[in-house]
C-alpha cells in the first residue's frame, strides 16, 4: 500500500484496508492450493482484488458516489462476449432519450458528489456526438459532479479517429479505456473483432494527440491461437 495513504486517512480506515487486503490474499492462496488457475492469473486476480478493495474503501471513506452508464450496442458480436448487447442500432436514439429521462428522475438520489462517471458497454464509442452530449449535459445539470471527477469512455479502436478523439475531450471525457485485446491480427479475426493491429496502434496515437493522458487498454490472454509469447509481445508494444 502506498505510504502516503497514512497522511490522508485515519488509523481505523487503514486498519480496515489492511484487514480486507489480507483476507483477499488468503482467499487467493486457498484457491491456488486447490489446483486453481495458473500462477499468472492468480497473481493478476490478487492485484485486482487489492485494487478493488482499496477503491471501495476510499469511496466509502470519502462518501463519494459514481455513475455507470451502460450502452448495450455494438457494430458486431465478438465471439467471446457474454454481455448483454445488440447489433441492431436503430433503437439507440430512443435508448439515449430513456437514459436521459431516468438520469433526470434519479438526480436527487446521490447524497454525495459524483466522483466517477463510467460509460461502459457494449460499445459506448458508438454513440453519436449528439447522443453523448445529451447524456453529459443531463449529468452535469442534474447531478453534483466533483470538479476532479474521472469520466471514462470505453472505446473500440475502429471507432477512434482524430476528430472523434478531440470531440470526446471537449465533451468532458478525461479517461479512455481502449478495447485492443491483442495486436495479433490472426487472433483478432478468431475473436471476430472489427479492428486490426494497425488501427489499434493508430488509435493510441490519436487519443494522445487529442490531449488524453489517462488511458487504459484491454489485453486478453489464454486465447485460441495465442501463446505466452504473444501475450508478452502485446504487453511490450503497450509498455
Amino acid at each position: 500500500m502506498n505510504t502516503t495513504i497514512g497522511q490522508n486517512y485515519s488509523k481505523s480506515f487503514i486498519k480496515q484496508a489492511i484487514k480486507s487486503i489480507t483476507e483477499a490474499e488468503i482467499n487467493i492462496l486457498k484457491f491456488n492450493k486447490k489446483g486453481g488457475e495458473p500462477h499468472l492469473l492468480v497473481s493478476l486476480r490478487y492485484q485486482w482484488e487489492i485494487w478493488d478493495t482499496i477503491q471501495l474503501l476510499l469511496l466509502d471513506y470519502k462518501k463519494l458516489s459514481g455513475l455507470y452508464i451502460h450502452i448495450p450496442f455494438c457494430r458486431k458480436a465478438c465471439n467471446y462476449c457474454d454481455f448483454h448487447f445488440s447489433t441492431q442500432l436503430d433503437p439507440m436514439d430512443r435508448m439515449v432519450d430513456g437514459l436521459a429521462k431516468e438520469l433526470r428522475l434519479r438526480g436527487s438520489t446521490p447524497k454525495s458528489p459524483i466522483d466517477t462517471i463510467y460509460f461502459g458497454g457494449g460499445t459506448p464509442s458508438i454513440l453519436t456526438e449528439k447522443a453523448l452530449n445529451i447524456l453529459m449535459e443531463t449529468i452535469i445539470t442534474y447531478y453534483n459532479v466533483s470538479p476532479s471527477a474521472e469520466v471514462t469512455l470505453e472505446a473500440n479502436p475502429d471507432d477512434i479517429d482524430p476528430n472523434k478523439a478531440k470531440f470526446w475531450k471537449r465533451a468532458g471525457i478525461n479517461r479512455l479505456s481502449i478495447g485492443i485485446q491483442t495486436f495479433n491480427d490472426k487472433v483478432l479475426k478468431v475473436l471476430n473483432r472489427s479492428h486490426n493491429a494497425n488501427q489499434a496502434l493508430k488509435s493510441i496515437d490519436w487519443v494522445r494527440q487529442a490531449g488524453f493522458d489517462n488511458i487504459s487498454a484491454d489485453l486478453m490472454f489464454a486465447l485460441p491461437e495465442a501463446s505466452h509469447a504473444s501475450l508478452g509481445a502485446d504487453s511490450k508494444i503497450l509498455w
